[in-house]
């Protein structure tokens, strides 16, 4: 559930971005190195978006009154997916997935 550990590292991962991306000119955020790599602001654009998605659950588990799904209680399709979600994201991944539409 929603803990003092949890904002803890949010807080600090808050600080870590604005000390690594905080001074950036609106030119250097919007940079693309190439034509096929996103620029910063595509790339936190692409972040908020998604994150987005889960401030419902989060709001949820904030207020203590989040319900897992049925789904959750089958550890074995919960497991599956994970480990299928988590070797898709891995940097050495060559092959590119489509992802649902929000």
């Amino acid at each position: 559930m929603y803990t003092q550990e949890f904002a803890h590292r949010l807080d600090e991962l808050t600080h870590k971005f604005k000390k690594t991306f905080g001074e950036l000119s609106e030119s250097q955020i919007h940079r693309k190195p190439d034509a096929e790599t996103w620029s910063i602001a595509q790339n936190l654009e692409h972040l908020i978006l998604i994150n987005e998605s889960y401030f419902p659950v989060i709001d949820r588990l904030r207020n203590k009154n989040y319900k897992k799904p049925f789904t959750a209680k089958l550890g074995f399709l919960v497991n599956f997916f994970g480990k299928v979600i988590l070797k898709s994201v891995q940097p050495d991944t060559s092959k590119k997935t489509k992802t649902f539409s929000i």
